[in-house]
Parts: structure tokens; sequence; C-alpha cells
């Protein structure tokens, strides 16, 4: 059983999700994206990604860790990946915030400290000062990504959650009035869901989802008002048309990638217009169906 993608609201049902309806309303060719305006992303330029080599322990707010992968997204956020030995599971842990770049290939990550890399031959050194602390020298290689162009560079940056639209249906009927909301407050969604019988135990009450980062290499972080985040891998089934599959990186949400274009899993699409993108969600469940669509801004 997999939990499939945006947990919270995907499956504001609690349900599993094994097969996906038609696909007739799936946007094609000049639907999926007209008349963008959107403003280049504030790191377009800058946006990158290292698969650390070294395996060099360095201390971060007072914890021993060895970090994995940095990356920064064209959106202006970081997501730096690692492992330590205080961590009873085997899950790497994660640190992301915001960056503000002090120079040309360096950084202030912040809340963990000072990073630039520069090329040595095959590979790069990155320098990584944390915050009151001595340099780190780290041996890393970078991550080949998709270019900043077409529906990539539309749909890679950070998004904030302007409002949100949830209706179910059972056997083709609607199930009371559709759930419709500013911004994606998960009080309201499981209130909306509780009063329809739903099983939302699986769901974190009082989340507030502020915004979903979608980097280049095919990363996405969905960003949580208490500053707590999820984070996956994503990539193109129909560029064109905006189709998109996508996993979880904890193994309890599901690690193989749902691949939309099968027609049994759970469908997601983007649509861009103006400075506007909306993601639209698909699921099914025995009888019952989900649509979610979240629209968002830059």
């Amino acid at each position: 059983m997999k939990k499939y993608f945006f947990l919270a609201i995907a499956l504001c049902a609690g349900f599993i999700m094994t097969s996906c309806g038609d696909d007739e309303d799936t946007p094609s060719g000049p639907t999926a994206a007209k008349n963008v305006s959107l403003p280049d992303a504030p790191y377009k330029d800058d946006a990158t990604k290292f698969e650390i080599l070294s395996n060099t322990t360095v201390t971060i707010d007072e914890e021993e860790v060895t970090p994995k992968s940095l990356e920064v997204t064209p959106g202006g956020d970081y997501l730096l990946t690692a492992t330590t030995e205080t961590r009873a599971d085997e899950e790497e842990m994660y640190l992301t915030g915001k960056v503000n770049k002090l120079g040309d290939n360096k950084y202030d990550l912040d809340g963990v400290g000072i990073f630039s890399y520069e090329k040595k031959g095959d590979s790069y050194e990155l320098t990584f000062t944390p915050d009151g602390g001595t340099p780190y020298k780290l041996t890393a290689k970078k991550v080949d990504a998709s270019k900043m162009e077409g529906m990539t560079g539309y749909l890679a940056r950070t998004w904030v959650i302007q409002s949100t639209l949830l209706k179910g249906t059972i056997d083709g009927t609607q199930v009371g009035k559709a759930f419709e909301g500013p911004g994606c407050d998960m009080n309201e969604v499981i209130d909306y869901a509780n009063k329809r019988g739903a099983n939302v135990e699986q769901m974190k009450k009082g989340s507030i989802i502020n915004g979903i980062v979608f980097t280049p290499s095919l990363t996405f972080m969905i960003v949580y008002k208490n500053e707590t985040y999820d984070i996956g891998l994503w990539k193109w089934d129909n560029e064109s048309n905006g189709f998109l599959s996508y996993h979880w990186n904890k193994a309890d949400m599901g690690c193989e990638f749902l691949d939309t274009r099968d027609g049994k899993s759970a469908s997601a699409t983007v649509t861009f217009e103006g400075t506007t993108c909306k993601l639209t969600l698909k699921a099914k469940a025995d009888k019952y169906d989900i649509e979610v669509v979240f629209t968002m801004q830059p």
C-alpha cells in the first residue's frame, strides 16, 4: 500500500488509492501552458545540486552529521541531506531554509552556515562553515538536472498556495458541497472530511501547508507553516501536457514512482496561465473519487 502525492490532501479521507479514472480531463497541448507571464525564479542561474563524495562528519547546531547532498533551488531555498548516528532509524535527515547569495558560488544557508564551491578537476571542492564553527572541506560532484526551459522553467520555483479546492464523489455523485478555502489549512480540510464519515487518523491535525518547492534536479518539498516539511522526487510523464509522476523519500509514504500514464494510479497535472500555477490531483479508491486543486503563485 502507498500514500500518494501530498498525503494529507490527496488522502483526505484516509484512502489508499489503487486506480485512476478516465484521463479525459488531462490537459493537452496548449491548454497546459498559455499566456504565461511568470517572472524568472530569483535563483534560476544559481540552482544546482551536489552529491557529496567525501565521508566527512561536520557539526551543525551541536549535532554530528555526515552531509550526503546539498541543493540550491531556483526559488531561493536549500536542501541539505545528511546522516547521523544519533538517529534511531536509517532515514536521512533533512535541513532546509532560505538562501542568501553572498558572491560568486558563495551562499548563506539560513540556520546552517556558509557554503561555497570551486571546481577542482573532475569534481568540486565545497567549503562549508557551520554557524559559529570552523570550515570543512568536502569533495562533491554535480548532479545532472533538467534545464530551466519550457515547462520545467515554469514549474521549478517556490510556490505559495493561494487557495485549495477539494471535492469527492461516491459512484459519480458529489458528496455534499465541495470544500474551498484560502491557503491550505488542514484543520478545515479535516473538519470537512470528518463530516463525511472519513477516516483521517493518518493526518496531522493543525498542519498548514504554506507552499511547494519544485527544483530542476527533480526534487520537491512540501513546506508547512510550523517549519516541518516532506521531501520527494518528481519527473515529467508528458511535459507538454503537464503530467507528473512522483515518489516520497520516506519509506512509509511509498518509494516507487507513481506512473500516471498507466491509468492505475493517482494523477497529478499542472497548468500555467499568467503568474498562476494550478496543481490538480485526482485519485480513486473503490467507489470513491477525490479531486484536489491547488491554486499557487510564486
